[in-house]
């Protein structure tokens, strides 16, 4: 006998409800409220029909219908219900039946037959209402289960649609009561278009399920009138949840979902209410008639108002001269307007204002926002002062990009000076006359490209570069730099031994080097004293430090006459943050930092000092063999008695300079000014051209685009760049793809002569050393 479960309140109604089904051959079981229901259906091995009263005053009746179509072990959600009512109509009982997950609605009072038939249908598996209609929108929703099978579960017909392209024809064909739409969609440029939706279904109620936490995207899609934003991850069964019970107040009832032990809910107000009560912003809340319903705690502290005391009066009081047709629902929040709050104590706050337009079950409808206008005078004074270190920053680009422009042309000079210079040197050996003015003017071209490495080092924003550096010359420069600071008389002796004072290292560093040490040997004389500065050179040294014994090594000694440093300290002054002067007079770091640039350089650095007599620092810096550098005399090398070399280079000087230099090496040298012009002569002599020597930074195209063309034509092309201002990094991209060598300007005849050595015996390798300063011609000169 089929068992048929009656769930009504009014004893008298459900014995004459239970005498009629009973007649009709089914077996009864009745119950009061839903307590019961659920505990006699828990422990009752199977019920085949439910037929329940929707005007229960107790009872939650979407929570009874979640706990039949969504139980955990599925052991009712295949049971028929049908619903009873003598409050709603028709119309409106079918809906709410539907959205229940029921077959049938019966509005009472009741025939026999009518009920009889109805059971005998929804036992057939016919259902005698329409289900909603629900189009999930989007392919890709976070949910555990597939975004259907909720809404199927409740019975109700369920469509997908993956694209935004799709989605006209599916509101034509399908015409759905509910659209979930999973943000970012495909082809949807954003929320604002849910408005165009909205107007073609005007009935549907729209939400929106995303992972963005943009707060200001749920703003938006409130305004834009979505009933619901829901952030992931989320239970697919709440969605279920939230639209019916949308639907069910549309019916014109209202009841709250209170939470399940088995199912897990946060309602959508819930989370956005949280949010904004901590926004440090004044947030208030009010309904469609202007009345003040919330505000959050920031605004409580600033207006003076707490939530308890302002609830209930309207906008009115906090801004008088505020029309309440200012709150409509086509204000855009996107366009705040600047007006005074009034405060508890009578006094005014400047604000701006943003409305927001919302929806929410508890009577809300607006969300103002409104940042006080200290706050923006603020944030507008810090944007103006970013404003201005980002416009002070663009003239300091702009000024390293004049510096390395001026380097550029400086290195062109220099390049032909130096390089000329060194061609008297190797063309008048016989002629011992030209040789030491030769060698002056090679070293003075040296001085002018220690100042452009410094244009240089400005202008690639701290890149360091090494270079060939007299360390007699550095010492002078920061002793010019003491001598005009000095507040007490101290005398300077220089004892400048060495013969070679050429090392390879970085100008700017060793000055802080020495300043550090000379600056700290005035501090150690405060009434006075010797400062002595020697150098002296060590050949082959085995000094403790020196990372290559094979080398010559440079010694500069700093020698003051003063306090001393006692033994038990003297290792730890190196430690960083170690000093023994008061703390406002030093931070420790300058020894520490003089002890990092030496060994950066290769060497090392030692103490000696005695308690009242004074204290040493030995300085060690590695030297590379003086001798001169083998020229490479190319035909030999390369085994042609002409080989022919292409100089490209829009400075005459130094195309001229270069081809004198080639021409030393045995070269047949071709010279053109312009990338455009050296293309089209590598097409037309691609196997006579050995070798080409192109400068980086050429007009109207540059050396990298030229490169890149040239290797097109012969991809074993072999090309020297030759620049003053380079780029490590990039260069060393070059060499990557290809590049045979680098040559630093400004170059004279050994340079040149060591960049192609080192490109005929195909080692890239060394050749791209050079970016670093570790290896190059002007390290070997003495």
């Amino acid at each position: 006998m089929t068992r048929v479960l009656l769930v009504h309140q009014d004893p008298l109604q459900r014995h004459f409800l239970a005498t009629f089904l009973q007649q009709s051959g089914f077996h009864v079981v009745q119950c009061a409220n839903t307590e019961e229901t659920i505990q006699l259906i828990q422990a009752q091995d199977s019920v085949e029909v439910i037929v329940f009263d929707l005007d229960l005053p107790e009872a939650n009746v979407l929570e009874f219908s979640q706990f039949l179509r969504h139980d955990h072990d599925g052991r009712f959600a295949n049971i028929p219900l049908i619903c009873l009512s003598k409050v709603f109509s028709a119309r409106d009982g079918e809906r709410v039946t539907a959205l229940l997950g029921g077959q049938a609605y019966i509005h009472l009072p009741v025939e026999p037959g009518v009920l009889r038939e109805s059971v005998a249908q929804v036992l057939e598996g016919r259902s005698l209402v329409n289900p909603p209609r629900v189009l999930l929108v989007g392919s890709s929703f976070a949910w555990p289960i597939p975004a259907g099978e909720p809404f199927q579960r409740q019975g109700w017909s369920v469509r997908e649609c993956l694209r935004a392209s799709d989605l006209n024809k599916e509101l034509n064909a399908y015409a759905p009561n509910i659209i979930v739409i999973h943000y970012p969609l495909q082809g949807l440029t954003g929320l604002e278009e849910v408005r165009a939706i909205k107007e073609r279904v005007p009935s549907a109620r729209i939400y929106v399920v995303t992972a963005d936490e943009c707060p200001q995207l749920g703003m938006n899609a409130l305004q834009y009138g979505v009933d619901g934003f829901i952030r992931e991850p989320i239970d697919p069964a709440y969605l279920v949840l939230l639209a019916a019970k949308a639907e069910w107040e549309q019916s014109g009832l209202r009841f709250s979902v209170s939470q399940s032990p088995s199912y897990e809910t946060y309602p959508l107000t819930q989370k956005w209410k949280q949010f904004l009560h901590d926004f440090n912003e004044i947030v208030l809340f009010a309904d469609e008639e202007g009345v003040i319903v919330e505000m959050n705690a920031y605004g409580s502290q600033i207006l003076g108002w707490p939530t308890q005391d302002i609830s209930g009066h309207t906008l009115i009081m906090l801004e008088p001269s505020a029309p309440l047709h200012w709150f409509g629902s086509t204000q855009d929040p996107m366009s705040p307007r600047e007006t005074q709050f009034r405060t508890r104590n009578g006094s005014t706050v400047d604000v701006q204002v943003s409305v927001y337009p919302v929806k929410w079950d508890d009577g809300v409808r607006f969300i103002l926002v409104a940042k006080c206008q200290q706050e923006l005078t603020a944030l507008r004074r810090e944007v103006h002062a970013l404003r201005k270190q980002v416009h002070k920053f663009e003239e300091l680009e702009s000024v390293g990009r004049l510096a390395g422009s001026v380097a550029h042309d400086v290195n062109n000079i220099l390049t032909a000076i130096q390089g000329h210079a060194s061609l008297l040197s190797y063309k008048g050996t016989a002629d011992a006359s030209t040789q030491k003015p030769a060698e002056v003017i090679r070293q003075a071209a040296h001085r002018g490209q220690e100042l452009t490495a410094q244009l240089l080092g400005a202008a690639r924003s701290g890149q360091e570069r090494r270079a060939s550096i007299n360390i007699h010359d550095t010492i002078e420069e920061v002793l010019t730099l003491l001598s005009g600071n000095r507040s007490h008389e101290i005398d300077v002796i220089r004892k400048f031994e060495a013969k070679d004072s050429w090392i390879s290292g970085n100008v700017r560093q060793l000055h802080q080097v020495f300043l550090n040490l000379f600056v700290n040997a005035c501090d150690a004389m405060p009434h006075g004293g010797t400062l002595q500065v020697a150098t002296v050179c060590h050949a082959k040294t085995t000094t403790d430090g020196i990372v290559a014994p094979h080398d010559n090594v440079l010694e500069v000694t700093v020698t003051d006459s003063g306090c001393g440093i006692p033994s038990e300290i003297q290792q730890a002054v190196f430690e960083p943050f170690f000093s023994t002067k008061p703390s406002t007079q030093g931070s420790g770091m300058g020894l520490a930092i003089v002890n990092e640039i030496v060994q950066a350089h290769g060497g090392c650095v030692t103490i000696s000092s005695e308690v009242n007599q004074g204290t040493t620092f030995h300085l060690y810096f590695p030297q590379k063999h003086s001798e001169r550098t083998e020229l490479i005399y190319l035909p030999t090398v390369l085994g042609n008695p002409h080989p022919k070399v292409l100089v490209v280079d829009d400075d005459p000087l130094v195309a001229e300079t270069t081809m004198e230099i080639l021409r030393v090496f045995g070269c047949e040298p071709v010279m053109v000014n312009s990338c455009e012009e050296a293309i089209e002569v590598y097409r037309q002599q691609t196997h006579e051209i050995e070798l080409i020597v192109l400068d980086l930074s050429m007009p109207t195209m540059g050396g990298e685009d030229c490169f890149n063309i040239l290797r097109t034509i012969n991809s074993s092309v072999r090309v020297v760049f030759a620049s003053g201002y380079e780029k490590s990094f990039f260069i060393q991209q070059l060499f990557d793809e290809g590049l045979a060598g680098f040559v630093q300007k400004p170059f004279d005849v050994e340079d040149l002569s060591l960049a192609l050595k080192h490109v005929c015996s195909n080692n890239r390798e060394e050749s791209s050393c050079v970016l670093a300063g570790v290896s190059s011609a002007t390290s070997e000169k003495m």
